[in-house]
């Protein structure tokens, strides 16, 4: 499964413009569903399905935002450490290195191709739960249901 979407409340930024508007070009969506000019999201994606932790003393399994958002974090402050070691400064504000670095090395991400955000939210209590239709495909590069992809750690740290 996959959160993803546009914002209600923020623009796009100009890092994401090309991406996002390219993605918009290639889907068929109804786009009276959702403000086509706010901000992309996910920047990234995470496989966050069983993801064992500890919780109360205890082993068991997440998944969801609350598993994947952890992920991204430790790759993330794995590179820092790594350009720390090497007498670099960290990363910073991530986001538009991302998308800089996407467009010269496709290949810091597995990209996401197939599949998309619509189904059910089987979170809800069950007199509420409905099946929707609608949602957005996964797509190469951009898209509003995996983002750029899921990070290659070997391939970020190289470039």
């Amino acid at each position: 499964t996959s959160g993803g979407g546009f914002s209600q409340r923020f623009p796009r930024p100009q890092y994401q413009e090309d991406a996002v508007a390219e993605y918009l070009s290639q889907v068929d969506v109804n786009r009276s569903l959702f403000n086509s000019t706010g901000r992309g999201y996910p920047d990234l994606s995470a496989t966050g399905a069983n993801v064992p932790i500890i919780f109360q003393g205890r082993l068991t399994m997440v998944g969801g935002t609350s598993a994947s958002s952890p992920i991204i974090a430790g790759l993330v402050a794995l590179i820092n450490g790594e350009r720390l070691d090497a007498a670099l400064p960290p990363l910073g504000f991530l986001n538009p290195l991302l998308y800089s670095s996407y467009q010269r090395w496709p290949e810091i991400v597995q990209d996401v191709r197939v599949g998309n955000i619509s189904g059910t939210n089987l979170l809800l209590p069950w007199p509420q739960i409905k099946d929707c239709p609608e949602g957005f495909p996964a797509r190469p590069g951009w898209d509003a249901a995996s983002g750029l992809g899921s990070p290659n750690f070997k391939e970020m740290l190289e470039h």
